[in-house]
């Protein structure tokens, strides 16, 4: 990486830097890919590989002691500086800056980089995206990576789960780049215009997606108007924190900026929809499916609405496509949203009383709405009041603002399942960093069980077990509502556990700093995996760890093995084990019946994962994940139509005002 590929404000990358051109094909990336895994050369095979890395490891190490000699890092940070921005970052110097920046973040936290840590800031400042163990350290490697750049002039976007760590990471961050003459910031929601400017003028700044796309969209919007400078410094290098749930997850997340619309959606024909809707039959009236049409309607279904337009609604009748979607989407919101499993309900009186729940996370989406009358929809349903109808003035999907910018790097605990994803969409590498300890996770398997009374049971027992010996237990359930439902029964079998979920995330860091101690029982929904650092007392240690309990089946496992991850961190000891119920609703959803059949047989036999259930399930979220990848890319492409036809639509207008 030369000084001039170094993406930032000037004559080289334009005073906002961003790309324009649109990712490539899927097939052409992974054609791409193939070719460069069988082209590349010997030196970076396995053998070679781990020698060059052990001698740029030594030569960071040996760069250190320089360094450390030094009272005040400022002068040697300022040479340093100016040697970046005149050659970039040579090989040489990006050994020097790590060495520096490893020196900083040991004066400012007391904790020296491992070699790791320092591999992970190299990968990621080379446009690769690092899976490093959980507990590993991925704050320090992605500290270490912002701080290198932040010294060659680059502005760094650091991108976290949420505003806690945006703001709990920055203050470190700022700690150690202050004795280098360098800034961070964060960027959390409370901030106005002029702070979120001052934040992003910083030379590092950590944000959400979510932030940061609200305010590139703003930026969108006022571009060309006097007077208001923008509040980014161009999309230049991206660091991205847990990158496979921002980039694969969240990737189709839209981020929408709208105005409420004088004229809208025809709330009569809404409510009069939505009444509809309770009188059609599965089967001979709707099919539900997935994907980009979930619900679909039988012939017998167009012919009764048509019947029903001729009647009740003229407009309907001349057009009926109108009243078609909205139907698909009652029938949808009817029988396929749940309550406490996709959306919670709060505050029912107000405009925003519907808050959307990320399925892979668990958490809340504030500010989040589905569009096309699913809200008012969902607000029917729930008895809330209407929200208002919107117009959509500026949009962008997730997945679009991390495309346009020009340098992109990250780190996760789980990222092998999607590396072909993440570069065909992204163009980005997966680099495997071995932890610094071997794991003495002990794993005990998948257990199948008839039903759901029988895993309820099954956790009271493992609960009574961890207790007596004062192990920490943490169990993992899919939604809200089956986290409330398992806390009950283990309250009525005598049970104390604590509850975290959506609803409690107040109390999240509080109900965190207790589930290490010992005898301690937590019932979680994934919020408890990503981003969770559960500290275990040395007593609960010496009694076998933290161990987890998932109860549920996500179509992803990348998310299951974010919850297993929470547990034997670092070379502690540790315990995993799932528990899965056959008639459960998200094990039918994902198999076929004759699966499901044969697994209620195996349950019936007590079979572990040694046997032929857990292969059949691992299969079958095999076929899952490439069914989502099919849907991803679909949803990509549909993304490129529309931001097409968009921008095709904004040219005429301007030209029709010239």
């Amino acid at each position: 990486m030369n000084g001039f590929s170094l993406p930032r404000p000037g004559l080289a990358f334009g005073p906002y830097p961003q790309r324009q051109e649109p990712a490539p094909a899927l097939w052409l990336a992974w054609a791409d890919r193939l070719g460069q895994q069988l082209t590349q050369p010997a030196s970076v095979w396995p053998g070679q590989r781990r020698r060059e890395e052990a001698r740029f490891v030594a030569a960071v190490q040996a760069a250190q002691p320089v360094f450390q000699a030094e009272a005040d890092l400022a002068e040697p940070a300022a040479t340093l500086r100016a040697e970046l921005l005149r050659h970039g970052l040579t090989p040489p110097l990006l050994q020097r800056s790590l060495a520096l920046a490893a020196t900083a973040v040991q004066r400012a936290t007391g904790l020296a980089p491992h070699a790791p840590q320092l591999l992970a800031a190299r990968a990621m400042l080379a446009q690769q995206l690092v899976e490093m163990d959980t507990g590993e350290g991925k704050s320090l490697a992605l500290l270490m990576a912002a701080a290198t750049a932040a010294l060659a002039g680059v502005p760094v976007h650091v991108v976290t789960a949420n505003d806690y760590l945006a703001q709990r990471d920055a203050e470190q961050c700022a700690r150690v780049l202050a004795p280098l003459g360098l800034c961070a910031a964060a960027v959390t929601t409370p901030l106005d215009a002029a702070g979120r400017r001052a934040a992003y003028a910083a030379d590092v700044a950590y944000c959400t997606a979510r932030e940061l796309g609200f305010d590139y969209l703003r930026d969108q919007l006022q571009q060309g108007q006097p007077g208001t400078p923008p509040v980014l410094r161009g999309l230049n290098l991206a660091l991205i924190d847990e990158a496979d749930s921002v980039l694969i997850d969240q990737a189709g997340t839209p981020l929408v900026i709208a105005v409420q619309a004088p004229s809208g959606l025809d709330e009569g024909l809404l409510r009069a929809m939505w009444q509809f809707s309770a009188s059609l039959a599965e089967s001979s009236d709707y099919r539900l499916g997935g994907g980009s049409q979930p619900v679909a309607l039988t012939d017998s279904a167009l012919v009764r609405l048509r019947a029903w337009a001729h009647t009740h609604d003229e407009r309907a009748a001349h057009d009926l496509r109108p009243a078609a979607e909205l139907l698909r989407h009652a029938l949808w919101v009817r029988h396929g949203l749940r309550r406490d499993h996709d959306y919670l309900v709060q505050a029912p009186d107000g405009d925003d009383a519907i808050v959307l729940l990320d399925a892979s996370t668990g958490r809340t989406l504030p500010g989040t709405r589905w569009s096309r009358g699913i809200q008012q929809l969902v607000a029917l349903k729930e008895g809330c009041t209407l929200p208002p109808a919107t117009r959509t003035v500026e949009q962008i999907t997730v997945q679009g603002l991390f495309e346009r910018y020009w340098r992109l790097g990250g780190a996760s605990g789980t990222l092998r399942e999607s590396r072909f994803e993440l570069f065909a969409f992204y163009r980005l590498g997966v680099t495997r960093v071995q932890p610094r300890l071997p794991s003495r996770r002990l794993d005990l398997g998948v257990r199948l069980l008839p039903d759901e009374a029988a895993r309820t049971q099954a956790v009271i027992e493992r609960a009574r077990d961890c207790a007596a010996r004062g192990q920490p237990l943490l169990v993992g359930t899919l939604s809200v509502a089956a986290c409330d439902a398992l806390a009950q029964a283990l309250r009525d079998a005598g049970l104390q556990p604590a509850v975290l979920h959506a609803r409690e995330d107040g109390a999240e860091a509080e109900l965190v700093s207790r589930a290490g101690a010992p005898g301690a029982l937590t019932v979680a929904t994934h919020m408890a995996g990503r981003g969770t650092d559960i500290a275990v007392h040395p007593a609960a240690q010496d009694a076998g760890g933290l161990r987890v309990l998932a109860c549920a089946l996500n179509p992803s496992r990348r998310v299951l093995r974010q919850l297993l991850g929470r547990t034997a961190r670092q070379g502690a000891p540790g315990a995993v084990e799932t528990l899965l119920a056959v008639n459960c609703d998200t094990l039918q959803g994902l198999l076929p019946h004759a699966a499901c059949r044969l697994l209620v047989t195996i349950a019936a036999k007590s079979m572990t994962r040694h046997g032929a259930g857990a292969h059949m399930l691992a299969r079958c979220l095999q076929h899952v994940t490439q069914e989502l990848l099919t849907w991803r890319d679909f949803r990509r492409r549909w993304q490129l139509v529309v931001q097409t036809r968009r921008s095709r639509e904004l040219l005429a207008r301007a030209r029709g005002a010239v």
